[in-house]
């Protein structure tokens, strides 16, 4: 291992309203290696979510909160450079509960799934493939309940979501319209009951 210095964003205030730069520190310290049954990652993409923002409360929602004065919690893809697990070997890449940080000593526990380098960006696994794409598919298709030649609506936010969906939705013989446009508003109102 040729990097020994773990860079670390800490949670040190808990903030009010939209965080601030305040609310954190960046910490060097050295990189831990790892012991018996842990893997030393290297992050290679982190998470930014608005989950984490309930996280840095004092009160705990449907997680604990975040402790003060360690890594912001959050996902990430990284790259094992050491493992001392059985099953986990140098160079895997994987997905996991890896924090704001350039290194992460873990047991196998924080590990979510097993990333296979691919024709998509490894930063695609935080983000079409993570929880927030995880989180838009089963929103739109569960709750959606999408029909064939209906006009479908997605939000322009998600870009990396927007042109699978169309994609998606192209197959289904469905067609898409920006948000915002006047029918796809009256119809959204109508289907809630606000009109």
């Amino acid at each position: 291992m040729t990097r020994t210095v773990n860079l670390q964003m800490r949670l040190v205030t808990r903030p009010r309203g939209v965080p601030q730069l305040a609310d954190f520190a960046l910490v060097r310290e050295p990189v831990r290696r790892p012991a018996d049954g842990e893997i030393l990652v290297r992050n290679h993409y982190l998470s930014v979510d608005p989950a984490q923002r309930g996280w840095a409360n004092d009160e705990g929602n449907y997680s604990a909160p975040v402790p003060l004065d360690t890594p912001m919690r959050a996902l990430a893809v990284g790259e094992v450079v050491e493992s001392r697990s059985p099953g986990i070997g140098e160079g895997d890449f994987l997905y996991g509960w890896f924090g704001w940080q350039s290194h992460c000593t873990t047991t196998p526990d924080a590990i979510l799934r097993r990333v296979t380098p691919s024709a998509l960006p490894l930063s695609a696994n935080l983000s079409l493939l993570g929880i927030n794409g995880l989180t838009a598919y089963l929103a739109f298709n569960g709750l959606g309940r999408p029909q064939p030649i209906r006009a479908c609506r997605a939000s322009s936010a998600r870009k990396y979501q927007r042109g699978l969906a169309t994609l998606r939705d192209r197959r289904r013989g469905q067609r898409r319209r920006r948000p915002g446009s006047i029918p796809d508003r009256e119809c959204g109102a109508r289907r809630h009951g606000r009109a």
